[in-house]
């Protein structure tokens, strides 16, 4: 899998994970600072640290992400594990900003 194939797969499970009561109670700057601690955790990478709440429910969804990134084809580097990461960013925010968030 490309890149851009497994930060739109990361995304889109980061998206289904969160549900509507959730997204309504975060604004997108706690939105995409909980996806993105996530993915660093998933993706074993050095996070700075985050509030108690990103902390606490980051644990929770890196499990999913995790599931998701030991489905993808091959070990990621760490330039792609980064790619990977500001892909995802990237990708979260257009979605947000095209959903009106």
């Amino acid at each position: 899998m490309k890149l851009k194939e497994n930060a739109e797969l990361l995304t889109r499970t980061y998206l289904s994970y969160l549900d509507e009561d959730t997204l309504q109670f975060m604004n997108t700057a706690t939105t995409i600072e909980l996806f993105r601690h996530s993915l660093c955790l998933a993706l074993e990478l050095k996070s700075k640290e985050a509030d108690i709440f990103i902390a606490d429910k980051a644990n929770e969804v890196s499990r999913i992400l995790v599931d998701k990134v030991e489905e993808m084809d091959g070990k990621f580097t760490d330039a792609d594990k980064h790619g990977v990461l500001e892909a995802c960013i990237h990708i979260l925010e257009l979605t947000m900003q095209k959903a009106g968030i």
